[in-house]
């Protein structure tokens, strides 16, 4: 069930993207595809996820580039956490 709401608190959040601003749906998911896990890991909810990703994408990141440093990134803070 958890899942369920998450899916569609990002699906609501990517329409809401995509109509302000025109980001490109499948670009955003497939960086949140690559960083996701950490980022959960570290306490970000998928909306605040789901809103990085996009800010990346419209800046003119690519997916598999961005994900890797956002992947690496989180995996420093999270062992830096601990």
């Amino acid at each position: 069930h958890d899942v369920e709401i998450g899916f569609g608190r990002m699906i609501n959040g990517l329409v809401g993207l995509k109509t302000e601003s025109g980001v490109a749906i499948p670009q955003v998911t497939a960086l949140l595809k690559f960083w996701s896990s950490q980022g959960s890991a570290v306490g970000l909810t998928i909306e605040q996820m789901t809103g990085l990703s996009a800010a990346l994408i419209q800046t003119g990141a690519r997916a598999q580039g961005a994900g890797g440093a956002m992947a690496k990134f989180f995996d420093t803070a999270e062992s830096a956490a601990a």
